[in-house]
């Protein structure tokens, strides 16, 4: 059986905020609607796991600074490594999990933000891949704002900490990377997306690296250094995390969902689901769709 976990991990902090119950105080014009209702840190949170069926009331800020995961919404997979950050939009279906064999640390809250909601008009993206001297400041920020937080919930510390909300939303999206690195992070975003647009095909390597203007062993380079794992590697560990949602949320069988994704031989594609998740496909839809206790 898989073990799966929500929350107590060593070392982790946690608080849950009284904001949405302050009319008065989201009125106050030093908060300005922006606001945190959740807010912990997860150190080396092995086994942990984490769904959504119906999304979260407000957003997600999912911040890897260690170790590796992944986030899935929206028919996407986003993978998560030290430095990345993703915001997984309110009342959005999810799930996201720390990887097995490197289980992330993670500084995440939950959040309301006309800020945000004004930088999404213009800007979509929804995973973000910070340089070293980014991700540092980011991390101060967060525990800064956790520490201000953990002493006293008092109104005081409320407007601070909206303010270092944000702060630390026009930091990960405005604050520069080095050039070099703006453009190698830039490419690796836009693969997984075009990945992720191609779960249904039989992608190559060398069809990405096409797409992506560059060489197969530079592609892989860059989603070493920014994935974690080849193009390959992720290319079909999403289009396995498709099939899981094909046959937790339908009634399809194996073989019409291999088909699906584009697998001629169901075989094959049960060999490959089991490897990658750990259950075959009839094991992992009886444990997916098993009542809750």
């Amino acid at each position: 059986m898989t073990i799966q976990k929500k929350a107590g991990f060593a070392g982790e902090r946690y608080l849950l905020l009284p904001m949405r119950d302050s009319a008065a105080l989201l009125a106050h014009a030093l908060v300005n609607q922006n606001y945190i209702t959740e807010i912990g840190y997860y150190p080396a949170a092995r086994f942990h796991y984490r769904e959504r069926p119906h999304g979260a009331a407000q957003t997600i800020f999912l911040f890897c600074v260690a170790g590796r995961g992944t986030v899935e919404f929206g028919g996407a997979t986003y993978p998560m490594t030290a430095g990345t950050i993703c915001f997984i939009p309110a009342n959005t279906p999810h799930r996201y999990f720390a990887d097995p064999a490197a289980p992330w640390t993670i500084m995440w809250f939950h959040f309301a933000s006309q800020t945000f909601a004004q930088i999404q008009a213009t800007d979509q993206t929804k995973l973000l891949h910070l340089g070293a001297a980014k991700q540092a400041r980011i991390e101060q920020h967060f525990s800064e704002l956790l520490t201000l937080l953990e002493q006293e919930v008092s109104i005081a510390n409320l407007i601070c900490a909206s303010n270092y909300l944000t702060l630390i939303i026009t930091e990960s999206y405005f604050m520069q990377n080095t050039p070099v690195q703006d453009l190698k992070a830039k490419l690796v975003s836009d693969c997984i997306a075009y990945m992720n647009s191609h779960l249904e095909t039989d992608l190559t390597a060398a069809a990405l690296a096409k797409h992506a203007g560059v060489s197969i062993s530079y592609l892989n380079q860059l989603f070493r250094q920014y994935a974690g794992r080849s193009p390959i590697e992720l290319f079909i560990e999403s289009r396995m995390n498709r099939a899981c949602s094909y046959l937790r949320l339908t009634d399809m069988r194996v073989g019409a969902v291999a088909t699906t994704l584009g697998y001629h031989d169901p075989f094959y594609f049960s060999k490959l689901f089991k490897k990658t998740i750990g259950l075959s496909p009839k094991a992992y839809r009886e444990q997916a769709t098993a009542p809750t206790p």
